[in-house]
């Protein structure tokens, strides 16, 4: 073997020791300074001022002791700023359903208050503050709460309706809201009872977003109401609400595949559009190619 070879595997093993001793150790990381959070950031802050907490909190106690003294927007805009402050920024996309009028408003509220410059919690706990000082002056100046406490109070009708039309209401007293409700329920008997006994098929219903009862039915899933109801007032298949969604929008939101197929087959104009989301029942929810094989032959 050459003379060289030992010398030149030598001279390597001096290079990789002295390399991997003094040379090769771990280059410091450049440090990354890290950024001030925006009010835009995903996280809400905590609030610490303890000061502001506490008229927060004096503030809510305020409202729950005089809510019922202001209208439904009012209150909504009170209960969207609540739920930023107590719970952030409104993250939850999967909003209920338009038919459960209560749920909707309540979460709509939430979104708006956190719409805009992404309101913080503390911000919101700010505004909060703000808007229910203008409404009572007295709280704004400080003086002293003097509602009766303690007392049972009349629960407020606002955010939404008092009876979703996701679920069906209890039978009231007379004929027409015993209508609704059996509608709902499904109950032919009964609605042929109620019919002899003078009830108004074309009733509206003011405190259900005024619908009538082929709204309810269509809404809950009951074809065979659905057909026997478009008997008794054919002139309902198309009828509006107070948003002008008609039984159609209704069926299509929650899926009655069975009751739109027979709106469609009497007559319900599936171009029509609510005035809420101007959306044509057909856009009230994605429907699945199955779901729309069954529909497309039934439409004009």
């Amino acid at each position: 073997m050459p003379r060289w070879i030992p010398v030149s595997l030598g001279v390597v093993i001096v290079l990789l020791t002295i390399y991997y001793r003094f040379l090769s150790k771990k280059r410091p990381q450049p440090s990354i300074e890290k950024q001030p959070r925006s009010n835009d950031d995903d996280e809400e802050d905590i609030p610490e001022d303890d000061d502001l907490v506490a008229k927060f909190e004096a503030a809510k106690a305020f409202f729950a002791n005089h809510s019922d003294e202001v209208d439904t927007e009012v209150q909504l805009e009170v209960y969207g700023l609540f739920k930023c402050a107590k719970d952030g920024r409104c993250t939850d996309v999967s909003k209920p359903s338009r038919l459960d009028m209560r749920g909707y408003a309540k979460w709509e509220a939430h979104q708006k208050a956190s719409e805009g410059q992404g309101r913080t919690c503390t911000l919101a706990m700010e505004n909060y503050i703000k808007v229910v000082s203008a409404q009572w002056p007295a709280f704004g100046s400080g003086a002293p709460d003097t509602a009766p406490q303690g007392e049972p109070k009349k629960k407020p009708q606002g955010f939404g309706r008092a009876v979703s039309t996701m679920a069906t209401p209890e039978p009231a007293e007379g004929v027409e809201h015993d209508l609704l409700w059996a509608a709902g329920e499904g109950n032919l008997q009964e609605v042929q009872a109620l019919l002899d006994a003078k009830a108004d098929v074309a009733q509206r219903f003011p405190e259900t977003d005024n619908i009538i009862a082929l709204h309810m039915a269509a809404s809950k899933g009951r074809d065979d109401m659905v057909l026997k109801l478009l008997g008794w007032y054919p002139e309902g298949v198309n009828a509006l609400d107070e948003d002008d969604s008609t039984p159609l929008h209704y069926a299509l939101e929650t899926r009655q595949i069975k009751c739109a197929q027979v709106l469609l087959s009497h007559g319900a104009d599936p171009t029509l559009r609510e005035s809420m989301e101007d959306r044509t029942p057909l856009e009230m929810v994605k429907l699945t190619e199955q779901e729309m094989a069954l529909l497309t032959p039934l439409m004009p």
